[in-house]
């Protein structure tokens, strides 16, 4: 899976953990409920309709 367009690893968007290589649908330090991004598959917030990481629509 690509790690963005700045090669970063993935984050949590909410505690800013870096997150395992696949994420889960949810962050294992924060609990919090994340999904991947479909073009560059880093971290989204449930209510993100475009990623911060490569400008994708979801």
């Amino acid at each position: 899976m690509d790690q963005g367009i700045d090669s970063k690893p993935c984050a949590c968007p909410y505690c800013d953990e870096e997150l395992e290589s696949k994420p889960l649908p949810f962050c294992s330090a924060c609990g919090k409920e994340i999904r991947v991004c479909v073009s560059c598959g880093c971290a989204l917030t449930p209510v993100q309709n475009i990623c911060p990481s490569c400008g994708a629509k979801q």
